[in-house]
Order: structure tokens, then sequence, then C-alpha cells
């Protein structure tokens, strides 16, 4: 399956694929994705869109957008880019469960409020090299 992240802060986005797994729909699979890549970003990333296909068709895309590329499977969100996703790409929405916040599912298939770290209190750094 391919997957269309976001990175509205850069105006970029990832053209990636990741396999469905056999107790994940389509939706969930990529959000799985999208939930380990937002773990070492920084700015926000947003799931846009996903499609039936895997490394060949993700690579003819890659060739595709070339010009537009700007590193490695990251390519400018050109109106170009927008109108193919728009065109053949189905939106996803969030599965049952899952929070777009956390982004994570919950046991009971309940939303989560918001994650552990985010109701912790603030760590002092006083006293740290």
């Amino acid at each position: 399956m391919i997957y269309f992240i976001a990175c509205p802060a850069a105006e970029a986005v990832k053209i990636g694929t990741t396999i469905k797994r056999s107790y994940l729909s389509a939706e969930a699979s990529a959000f799985q994705r999208l939930s380990v890549m937002q773990s070492g970003c920084p700015l926000e990333l947003e799931l846009l869109a996903i499609c039936e296909g895997g490394a060949i068709e993700e690579l003819a895309l890659h060739v595709r957008f070339a010009e537009h590329r700007l590193r490695g499977e990251w390519f400018r969100a050109t109106p170009e880019l927008q109108a193919h996703i728009a065109q053949f790409a189905k939106p996803v929405r969030l599965p049952r469960g899952w929070n777009k916040r956390a982004r994570l599912p919950s046991a009971s298939g309940a939303a989560i409020a918001q994650s552990p770290r985010a109701a912790a209190a603030p760590v002092s750094l006083a006293g740290v090299p």
C-alpha cells in the first residue's frame, strides 16, 4: 500500500509504502507508520491518503515527481502532486479507537484523550551538564 504523508510546515509530502497487516485495516497500517515517523519529527505530520500499490508503483511515483524531490522520499507539495493524490488516492479517516494527537489505539477501541507523556509533570533539567 502506498501512503502520502504531509508535513505542512515544510510544504512537503512523503511518498512511501507500508505492508498491510492482516490484523489491521489499510488505514490503521498507514496510521501506524505515521506514528513511527511522527515520534522522530519535531514538525506535525498528517496522513493525507493511501492507494493500492507496492514498491514498483512507489518507485514510479518517485520517478514521476523526481524534479520536486527534497530528500529521500520527501517531495515538494506541488499542485501537480496534490492533484495526483486527489485523483488516484483515497482520503483516510482515523480508524476506530485512534486519536489523531496520540496516534495510538486504545485497548477498548475508545479514543485516547492524551498521551501519558502529555499528562506528566514537566521535567527539570537544572543541574544537568
